[in-house]
C-alpha cells in the first residue's frame, strides 16, 4: 500500500507529465505555485529561467 502522501505526489506527476504529452501550457501553469521565489532548471542547454513566464516560454518552443 501506498502512502497516503506519496500517492498524491505520483498523482501529481501523472497530471503534470500529462500537460507535456498534451503540450497543454494553461493546465500546466496551473500546477505552479506562485511564490516568485523558484529558478526552473532544464535538462536542455539554455533553458533555465527564474519566473514562470519565461519558463512557460522556454516549454512553448521545446514544443
Amino acid at each position: 500500500m501506498i502512502p497516503a502522501n506519496l500517492e498524491e505526489f505520483e498523482q501529481f506527476l501523472q497530471r503534470y507529465n500529462q500537460c507535456f504529452c498534451d503540450r497543454n501550457l494553461a493546465a500546466l501553469r496551473n500546477l505552479y505555485v506562485d511564490d516568485g521565489k523558484i529558478t526552473y532548471f532544464d535538462n536542455h542547454a539554455g533553458c533555465d529561467s527564474t519566473d514562470l513566464d519565461h519558463h512557460l516560454q522556454q516549454i512553448h518552443q521545446f514544443f
